[in-house]
């Protein structure tokens, strides 16, 4: 009988790894996506072992800066040699550590909710450690804006020991913040529609950028006046930011 008692204990103590294992496979199945809105856990709370400390890492594309109200297509890359079985969850957050704007999990992932804010994380594994979602932006300015994220890089031992942690985040900033002291008016902005090339006239010393709706500089001139051009536009819509110490103003741009 003792005998018997033992196997059932060690089943029974065996049983909370099993699930640990078994919803992580399906996504995490707690807020760990390394930001301050869970004071910085990460897969570690289930996986072990330290985040960052193995040869692998963890990185971004996509966004660069925001638009109030456009959606932003993220990739998240879990990059580990040693590993073929990776997954991941992130979260936006304001400057308050707030939920802010809108996440959309696309093919192969999902959203999960823990105290009061949504995360996007893998819904099953992924060999090639790519998860894509969207994010579309507040409506309104929000100031920065962060996105945090955990990704495991597992070594597919069925054991939460000797899996690979990693973590990063990325600041985002408003590429249309505006300063009612500076006029946008007053940089001239021609042909407006084009078709890749534009003169910008500045009356006065500026700092200027165009950048595309997803934050990302194509044409940089500092500390510029006169007439300056800008050449080689792709097709698209952009904006065009100047900037001086009283503040920043914005005009869109479109090319055809």
């Amino acid at each position: 009988m003792k005998f018997t008692r033992t196997i059932i204990a060690a089943a029974v103590l065996s049983l909370p790894i099993g699930l640990v294992l078994l919803s992580n496979a399906s996504g995490p199945s707690a807020a760990a996506s390394g930001s301050p809105k869970e004071g910085g856990n990460n897969c570690t709370v289930c996986h072990m072992g330290t985040a960052n400390s193995g040869g692998g890492s963890l990185s971004f594309s996509g966004i660069e800066g925001y638009t109030p109200g456009e959606t932003y297509t993220i990739t998240v890359n879990v990059n580990d040699e040693t590993s073929s079985k990776r997954g991941f969850q992130a979260t936006m957050l304001n400057s308050s550590n707030q939920p802010v704007g809108n996440l959309k999990p696309l093919s192969g992932n999902e959203l999960f909710t823990s105290g009061g804010n949504n995360y996007v994380q893998h819904a099953s594994p992924s060999s090639s450690g790519t998860f894509t979602f969207e994010w579309q932006a507040p409506s309104t300015v929000e100031g920065t804006v962060t996105l945090f994220a955990a990704g495991n890089a597992s070594n597919g031992d069925g054991n939460p020991t000797g899996d690979k942690i990693y973590t990063n985040s990325l600041t985002i900033s408003s590429s249309t913040s505006m300063d009612q002291e500076l006029n946008p008016t007053q940089v001239s902005v021609y042909p407006n529609p084009s078709s890749g090339q534009v003169a910008l006239h500045l009356p006065t010393p500026l700092d200027v950028r165009i950048v595309t709706l997803q934050g990302k500089e194509v044409f940089r001139s500092d500390g510029a006046v006169g007439d300056v051009l800008a050449n080689g536009l792709l097709p698209g819509t952009y904006l065009v930011i100047a900037r001086d110490d009283k503040g920043q103003g914005v005009q869109h741009l479109v090319v055809q």
